[in-house]
Order: C-alpha cells, then structure tokens, then sequence
C-alpha cells in the first residue's frame, strides 16, 4: 500500500510508456527505438520496448571498438519480464 501511493499502480506505470516514447523521440531526435505491443483480452499488453540513442549510434558508428559492453536491465516486480 505505501509503496503504491509513492510509485504509483503497476499498470498505470505501463500505461506512461507511449508517452515516454514520444518524449525520448522529441527530446534525442533520429534515436531508434521501438515500442511493442500486442492484444490481450480486450487490452492492450506491453511486450516490449527497445532503445538506441542518437548520441551511443554515433560514437559506436565513430569509434568502434573490439570490445562492447552491453548493460542489460530485466524487469523485476510481478511482471517478471
């Protein structure tokens, strides 16, 4: 219950996604990212949401080197993505 009212609900939080889309887009222009989603009951489902900005396509287009380092975040919580 406190922890609801300071983050918010779950799917409330999903809901935001298509916002912070179309913010990323306006904010780091020519970034790529992509936003899935599919049907599911009559809803709509989050799948899943991939993103390459500008600035990182630049210096690895700029600078490639032999080694990349990926960071990968999953989700935790009661998704479990």
């Amino acid at each position: 219950m406190g922890l609801q009212r300071i983050n918010g609900k779950w799917d409330d939080s999903y809901d935001l996604l298509p916002t912070y889309h179309e913010e990323l887009l306006r904010s780091v222009p020519s970034s790529l990212d992509e936003l899935d989603s599919k049907e599911c009951n009559g809803d709509v489902c989050f799948t899943r949401f991939s993103v390459a900005l500008k600035p990182y396509i630049n210096g690895f287009l700029k600078g490639c080197r032999r080694y990349i380092d990926i960071y990968s975040t999953h989700l935790t919580g009661r998704s479990r993505g």
